[in-house]
């Protein structure tokens, strides 16, 4: 099992000091015998590594926090609001065409 030091101690059976912060294996007999002398080690708790396939594997998308008030809106307000834009712009092109 890996452990990691919490603090600094002279580890008699590796023949080493063993210092605070660092982390090696040992067997759960000899980590059992380190904590009957004190709190020098704990466990360190291993990430499960990735999978391999990660072609297969389903990762959703992060969600982006709404950085304005316009990208709060709901969906069907903001449909609205570029509907009225375009139609706005329409008219423009409409009223530069009369010119």
């Amino acid at each position: 099992m890996k452990v990691k030091t919490i603090v600094t101690f002279k580890d008699l059976k590796a023949k080493t000091i063993r210092k605070a912060g660092e982390e090696f294996e040992c067997s759960e007999k000899r980590f059992a015998e380190i904590l009957k002398k004190g709190k020098y080690v704990k466990p360190v708790v291993e990430q499960p590594e990735a999978s391999e396939n990660t072609e297969d594997a389903e990762i959703a998308p992060a969600q982006k926090e709404p950085e304005s008030e316009r990208e709060k809106e709901e969906p069907e307000q903001a449909k609205a609001r570029k509907k009225m834009a375009k139609s706005g712009k329409q008219a423009k092109k409409e009223e530069d065409g009369d010119r």
